[in-house]
């Protein structure tokens, strides 16, 4: 099983005790590494690190203190730009930002450049809320449907920004519905258990690296399986975008019929926009 990159995220990475135990580990291996972190890490650990082959990504979740800390805390975008400014100071580490598009900050998606010159950080990766974790229980956070296409077009306005270097994840299956969870990518649980994605939630957790090899896991365990054997279901069946817009997210999907082979209604919002564009057709 060839496994090239691998993302540690949390939570926070850095609350582990052995994090620098389990990066020297992925380094030792030839993996391409990124940790994710909300910038609640010190001074001490951090020199630790800095001089090693690692991207050290940090989420973003506002362009404004009241933003950002009302999700992740009193006082921690400071902490952010203050671990930004130490990491330009001597350092090798690779540095990037990213920023998760939600119900509350949305307005604030055309500061984030302003926000990144402040960061001195170049590459920015962009996404939009998903329906799990701590968003699951705070429903506000979410973006309704309808809502999307603004999002969208606010993301594409900083996209063409060159000061930027834009990060994109395309990957997709070589199904009907392309989502890559089980196909090119699989979460590992802090416990050591498999799940086809870490947006689909506790029913989707499989069996542990513990007792079986990542790749028997891989190819074996019931939940990997059961995503690459998706029904699909009758709207997208009769889509005729569903070759380029691809059904959409399938943790959304969960989360909005309680069925990952239901569509996914931002991706039926998208095509509702395109239609419209393609009509002349505009809301208001």
């Amino acid at each position: 099983m060839a496994v090239r990159e691998l993302t540690i995220t949390g939570g926070e990475p850095f609350a582990r005790t052995d994090i620098l135990d389990i990066i020297g580990l992925c380094l030792d291996n030839g993996l391409r590494l990124t940790v994710l972190t909300s910038g609640i890490v010190d001074s001490a650990l951090l020199g630790h690190v800095k001089q090693s082959d690692v991207e050290l990504r940090l989420s973003l979740d506002g362009a404004s203190e009241e933003t950002h800390d009302y999700i992740r805390g009193k006082g921690n975008l400071k902490e952010v730009l203050r671990i930004a400014q130490e990491l330009r100071s001597h350092s090798t580490i690779r540095l990037s930002a990213h920023f998760t598009v939600n119900r509350l900050n949305l307005r604030e998606i055309c500061r984030i450049p302003s926000l990144l010159d402040r960061m001195e950080v170049r590459e920015l990766v962009v996404s939009v809320i998903k329906p799990a974790g701590r968003a699951k229980e705070h429903p506000e956070l979410l973006i309704e449907p309808e809502l999307l296409p603004l999002a969208r077009e606010r993301i594409a306005t900083i996209s063409s920004n060159r000061r930027i270097r834009w990060r994109r994840y395309g990957d997709k299956n070589w199904s009907a519905l392309a989502c890559p969870a089980a196909f090119t990518k699989c979460g590992i649980t802090p416990e050591g258990n498999i799940t086809p994605c870490v947006f689909l939630g506790d029913g989707f957790v499989g069996g542990s690296i513990r007792e079986y090899s990542l790749e028997h896991l891989w190819r074996h365990d019931d939940k990997c399986r059961r995503l690459r054997n998706l029904s699909i279901n009758p709207d997208c069946l009769g889509c005729a975008r569903l070759g380029t817009h691809n059904g959409g997210c399938r943790a959304r999907a969960l989360y909005h019929s309680g069925s990952i082979e239901d569509r996914d209604p931002y991706c039926c919002a998208i095509r509702q926009n395109s239609m419209n564009e393609s009509l002349g057709v505009h809301d208001g």
